[in-house]
């Protein structure tokens, strides 16, 4: 009898003791569930801009969060904390591939630039990973991360000569290079010879490489920061426009411009009834010779890549004129694309319908910025 009971004893301990194992491990599967520590139980991303406070992984720990975007976007992220031990944030895509990392090796203040991370991503799915090198004091971390979609009028794919997006004399595109499409192609015709300008502004990180080709032919190759122009002849045929990212990490928006220019005997005609007028102005009185036009050559205008707008929502673009010393004097004309999409009146922008659109400003010397306005609800 004795032998049953301790039999009966033995059986239900080890029945208790596999509950407990197994109520304890579904514990540990929840808590690692919701804790963030693989791709598996990566946390959801907060992109509402607000500062959001997580605690530190410890050493050689990670945590996980997961990213969704419906369109091409601008990510931005910042981080806050002590970081001296060594951080670092990786950001993979959805097949968990490596795109990139950066690393934070300093004690970062709310002010600081040296903490901000930006990069623009396709329509898709990423993983962002933060993690630990070494056990660091605090025990919190915040960051703030935000996602601004991309306004843009380029057609996707266009990153072989054989996609290529078509072009006309006169016509304008706004794109965006991304950390997975680094490369955009225009072509456009020239029935006849033709004396063309080409203008690139772009505020991509890093900047791009401009190449314009016929065929195996290179007719021009460049790298740009900022505006690049290129102006001159060029024969009957098929041109190519290749723009591409300096590094792996270089991603950003662009303007593109191709317009008929004059040639050097129209600007020389030009040129010397500018001259005959401002001989006759200055004959008249030593005063009118005084406010005569000044030599505007080198002047640059940069004006904001893209903005996002709600219907209904005015905005002020500044344009920023160099050198300073050109300012005075100086009229600034400006223009939209579709004003039922997004008017302007003296930089002052306002949305009027969702879509798309190029905001324009010039001088009368020819210098240019360009601005993608999306206009959202």
């Amino acid at each position: 009898m004795m032998k049953k009971n301790k039999k009966r004893i033995t059986t239900v301990f080890l029945f208790l003791l596999l509950v407990l194992v197994v109520v304890g491990g579904y514990h540990v599967l929840k808590k690692e569930e919701a804790s963030g520590r693989s791709f598996e139980s990566a946390l959801t991303l907060n992109v509402s801009d607000e500062k959001v406070v997580e605690k530190l992984p410890g050493a050689g720990e990670s945590v996980y969060y997961k990213l969704e975007l419906d369109r091409e976007s601008l990510f931005s992220y910042k981080i806050e904390g002590d970081l001296k031990r060594g951080l670092e944030l990786a950001l993979y895509n959805q097949d968990r591939e490596l795109l990139l990392d950066k690393r934070f090796t300093e004690a970062y203040g709310a002010e600081s630039k040296g903490n901000q991370w930006e990069v623009y991503l396709a329509e898709g799915s990423y993983y962002v990973l933060f993690s630990a090198e070494k056990p660091v004091k605090k025990e919190t971390y915040s960051y703030a991360a935000k996602v601004t979609p991309v306004p843009k009028s380029e057609q996707e794919p266009n990153n072989t000569e054989k996609k290529a997006q078509s072009l006309k004399v006169g016509g304008k595109v706004t794109g965006c290079l991304n950390i997975t499409d680094r490369v955009d192609l225009y072509h456009f015709q020239l029935k006849e010879s033709k004396n063309v300008r080409i203008t690139l502004n772009t505020k991509a990180s890093d900047g791009l490489a401009v190449s314009l080709f016929k065929g195996s032919k290179c007719v021009e190759q460049e790298e740009t920061e900022g505006t690049y122009v290129y102006e001159g002849s060029l024969k009957k045929g098929t041109y190519y426009i290749k723009l591409e990212g300096k590094y792996s990490d270089s991603t950003g928006t662009y303007a593109l411009l191709i317009e008929e220019s004059k040639t050097e005997t129209e600007t020389e005609k030009e040129t010397e009834k500018e001259t005959d007028k401002e001989t006759e102005t200055e004959t008249e009185t030593e005063t009118e010779a005084e406010t005569a036009p000044k030599d505007r050559k080198g002047i640059t205008i940069e004006l904001r890549s893209a903005v996002c707008l709600k219907v209904g929502e005015t905005l002020l673009l500044s344009a920023e004129i160099k050198p300073e010393e050109s300012k005075k004097d100086l009229t600034l004309k400006w223009s939209t694309t579709d004003s039922t999409i997004v008017s302007v009146k003296n930089g002052s922008i306002k949305g009027i319908a969702p879509g798309s659109g190029v905001i324009e400003v010039t001088e009368a010397d020819g210098a240019a910025a360009y601005c993608v306005v999306l206009v959202v609800e």
